[in-house]
């Protein structure tokens, strides 16, 4: 076993989905259009990058590692946004 299924899902809740749940994510540069008085921005996230399905895969990846400390290697993961749209990222093979 490589890690427990209940140790990952706590690492994952912590670092991506307590992030990301119901979050709306914006570049910062859009700042000055978000009503910050507007229940719909309420938990407005601003980034330094354009949040596409892309971006906030690399920003995961980014989270998971550090969450897992180096205790295991991460090796792949895939962000879906529909039954056909997804962005994957997968550890580059070591020569």
């Amino acid at each position: 076993m490589v890690i427990d299924f209940s140790e990952l899902k706590k690492l994952v809740n912590t670092a991506v989905v307590d992030r990301y749940d119901h979050a709306l994510l914006l570049h910062e540069s859009d700042r000055a259009q978000a009503s910050t008085g507007h229940e719909l921005f309420g938990r407005t996230l601003f980034t330094p990058w354009q949040p596409s399905c892309e971006n906030v895969l690399l920003d995961i990846v980014e989270r998971l590692q550090a969450a897992l400390q180096g205790r295991t290697v991460l090796q792949a993961v895939r962000l879906q946004e529909t039954a056909s749209s997804w962005a994957e990222w997968e550890r580059p093979a070591v020569p």
